[in-house]
Formats: structure tokens, sequence, C-alpha cells
């Protein structure tokens, strides 16, 4: 998974971060065409929360690419470099991107997607009546206690549920984790390095939490300040590549989850060659004509 590598590295700050900052803008580009391709239809729920994990991914990806001083979305009087808050921001739209592949890409039987699902109700319920005991506010709590108990009779006739050791099954059912993946696992599961993995997402966790790690170095290289240096012009780069790589992903699983409804259109209006009947299956050979950016899936070339 991966769009085509930079030219420039993090010790070429300037040049690295205004290459990254590019392709993370043509990046968005296609992926908001794919996205509203796919809005205003019915859908199976997998194509459905696909549509709006993916929308989420965008607006993300959107906010983001706002944050970096200097290009069309970044339009202030002043200019306020910031590597700290696009690590955080970052970290939600890598965990975004595992949520819409877990529940949405991930190719696992109907039961035990069923039950993935069916715990993000109890979690989602859960929290909220979590919430409203905090606010004291009963006819909530009491509303919330009621689909909980429904949401947990549910996942005990599941039968991948019923799979699960007695231990799982009672930590699921108390409704405080959301998935049966780690983070890490997903990652593995995409078939990625979780130990790389392991070392960003330990990162990010630093600027998310405001952990001594984000704020120690801050007088070096005036740093961390808001003014321009080169070390958040290289995190700043690092970030905004990082969330390309990722937006580029889920851009081709879109493709291939909505592939009745777009390869058609994909191929009438943007790619002048004939007759490829599935996009990402078939090695499309003339660059050139396409003008498009290109995105490597596995071992076959697609345009988008």
């Amino acid at each position: 998974m991966f769009v085509e590598r930079t030219k420039y590295t993090v010790e070429q700050p300037d040049c690295y971060l205004k290459e990254t900052v590019e392709i993370l803008g043509e990046t968005l580009k296609y992926a908001e065409y794919i996205s509203k391709l796919v809005s205003d239809r019915f859908a199976p729920p997998k194509q459905g929360w696909a549509s709006v994990l993916f929308t989420r991914l965008c607006n993300m990806a959107i906010t983001i690419y706002s944050l970096v001083p200097g290009n069309k979305y970044a339009i202030r009087k002043v200019e306020n470099w910031d590597s700290s808050s696009i690590m955080a921001l970052e970290r939600n739209f890598i965990e975004c991107f595992h949520t819409f592949y877990y529940l949405c890409v991930d190719d696992v039987p109907e039961e035990e997607w069923k039950c993935r699902k069916r715990l993000f109700d109890l979690h989602d319920c859960t929290e909220r009546r979590r919430m409203f005991e905090s606010f004291s506010d009963k006819d909530q709590v009491d509303k919330f206690l009621v689909i909980e108990a429904s949401l947990k009779q549910d996942l005990g006739r599941n039968i991948f549920f019923q799979s699960l050791s007695l231990v799982e099954q009672n930590q699921i059912l108390k409704g405080e984790k959301a998935f049966l993946l780690t983070n890490r696992q997903i990652q593995e599961k995409m078939g990625l390095d979780k130990n790389s993995f392991k070392g960003f997402y330990k990162l990010q966790s630093q600027h998310i939490h405001s952990l001594p790690m984000s704020f120690y170095r801050m007088l070096d290289e005036d740093r961390g300040r808001g003014r321009e240096n080169n070390v958040d012009k290289g995190y700043i780069g690092q970030s905004t590549w990082m969330v390309s790589v990722y937006l580029t992903q889920a851009t081709i699983n879109m493709i291939e989850l909505f592939e009745d409804v777009l390869v058609d259109d994909i191929l009438n209006r943007v790619i002048p060659i004939q007759k490829v009947k599935r996009v990402g299956l078939r090695k499309i050979q003339n660059f050139s004509e396409a003008r498009l950016p290109r995105i490597l899936c596995g071992n076959a070339w697609v345009i988008i």
C-alpha cells in the first residue's frame, strides 16, 4: 500500500514539505471525487458504513491539509507552524482508517462481521449511557439501559460470539471495548509493518496526551511555538505523507467496494482506453494519455 515514493527526505525539509503537501492535495482531489460518486444511494451495510467512514477520512484529511501553512486551504494573515496538533490529528485519521478497514474491508465470515457490528452498537450505547450517568440524567440512562440489554441478547445469539471463550464473552458484554482486534493486529492484517506502525503511533500519542516528549525540546531550534523551523517542517511533511498513504488505500478500497457503480463511470470519464472491465485487476499501460496520479495496489496498477 503506497503512493509513489517521495523524491526528497526530512533532511531537506523545505523540498520535502512542498512535495508531500502537493501529494496530499492530489490525493484529496481524487478521494473527494470518489466520495461524491458513491453518495446519495442505497447500499448494503458494509458499503453504507464504508461511505460514512470514508467521508470522515476525507474531512479529517482536509482539516490536516488546511493546517499546513502555504497551501490553498491555509489562507491566513499569520502562518502557524504546529506539527504537534497535526500529528494528533494524524493519529485520529489512522485510527479512523483502521475502523474503515476492520468494519468495511476485512473479508470475514458474515457471523463474525455481525458480531463486530453489534459490538460497535453495544459500545456506542454503553458510552452514551455512562455519559448521561455523569450528567445525572436518569431518563436518558434508563432509555439506554433498555437498549443495552437488547444488544447483549443479540450478541449472545451470535454464532461467532458463542465460539469465543467465556472470558472473552464476559469482557465484550461489558461494552468497554469496541473492537475484537487491536490497532496493531488490524495493521498486521492489512499486510503492513506493525513495528514501524508502533513507532509512529507512539510518537503521535505523545502529542495527543501532551506527554513530556511533546514539549521537552521546544527550546531546540525554536520549535513548537508556531514559528517557521525545520523540525516542524519535517514532522508536518511526514504527517501529510502518512495521511496520503492511508487515504490512497482507502480510495482504492472504495473503488473495490463500489466496483459495480464506479468502474463504468471512472472508465468513461477519465481513462481514455478501451474496455477495461475491472479496476485493480488489470495493468493499465498508457499513463501518458491518462495524465492521472498512479497508485500501486498489490501487483496491479490502478488509476483514479
